[in-house]
């Protein structure tokens, strides 16, 4: 009698593990990741130092003017899965337009007796890229529509090109003739930082079929050059799955 309670107690765990087994691999053989990649436009806006100090040389604009302008553009790529309706994850790359920024000085060196009168340029070149990886989460308010949450990791990579170019001449008197005496010299560095930073956005996007596009507004952490900066962006892509 007691054998058979026992025996029908395991007859019955048996089937309930069995389905419950059968259920979770059901559902993981269901889910079925959504791919898709695509292209962005950015205006971006940035917080920039005027003076950075990197392994011991101090760079920086005369009149303590910004190392680059306040804005500029960007194009990007990206690539993501959504998991599910409502949650994916996206790895993306972003390519700067150069910035340039250019400083005319005085130049007036001293040979001898002599005080030559000049003029010094330095052209400043800033190139910016940007990876991330982005966790997205969806909202759907009406069908193709969704209102998008981003929170990610963005590394900022920055290389500040400086080419320096001076020129200075003096008309002197040496023995009895005039002659013109010219200085000249040029310098070319390179300077570069990397940091990573969080990344936030908010945005939205409409799909069709597989097609769709998005807005997007975000924040960034930057790096030693660029404390941080925010974006506008405009992106198209297409879904595989």
């Amino acid at each position: 009698m007691i054998g058979n309670k026992v025996m029908k107690k395991l007859m019955m765990s048996v089937v309930f593990g069995g389905a419950f087994i059968s259920n979770s691999a059901y559902a993981i053989l269901d889910f079925i990741p959504s791919f898709y990649t695509g292209l962005e436009g950015q205006y971006n806006h940035y917080s920039a130092q005027t003076q950075i100090n990197k392994s011991g040389q101090i760079i920086s604009r005369v009149n303590n003017q910004p190392l680059l302008s306040s804005n500029g553009v960007a194009g990007g790529i990206f690539a993501g899965s959504d998991l599910n309706e409502y949650f994916g994850i996206e790895l993306g790359y972003d390519r700067f337009k150069n910035n340039k920024a250019k400083d005319s000085v005085p130049y007036n060196p001293t040979l001898g007796i002599y005080n030559l009168q000049g003029q010094s340029t330095n052209l400043f070149t800033t190139r910016h890229y940007n990876w991330h990886v982005d966790l997205l989460g969806h909202y759907p308010v009406a069908v193709g529509v969704d209102l998008l949450g981003e929170v990610g990791i963005g590394r900022l990579s920055s290389k500040i090109n400086i080419v320096s170019q001076a020129s200075a001449s003096t008309t002197a008197l040496t023995g009895g003739a005039t002659s013109v005496i010219n200085i000249s010299n040029s310098n070319n560095s390179t300077v570069k930082m990397a940091e990573a930073g969080i990344r936030l956005g908010l945005g939205a996007q409409y799909k069709l079929g597989s097609f769709g596009a998005r807005f997007m507004v975000r924040y960034q952490k930057g790096n030693e050059l660029v404390e941080h900066f925010t974006s506008a962006g405009v992106g198209l892509f297409f879904q595989f799955l």
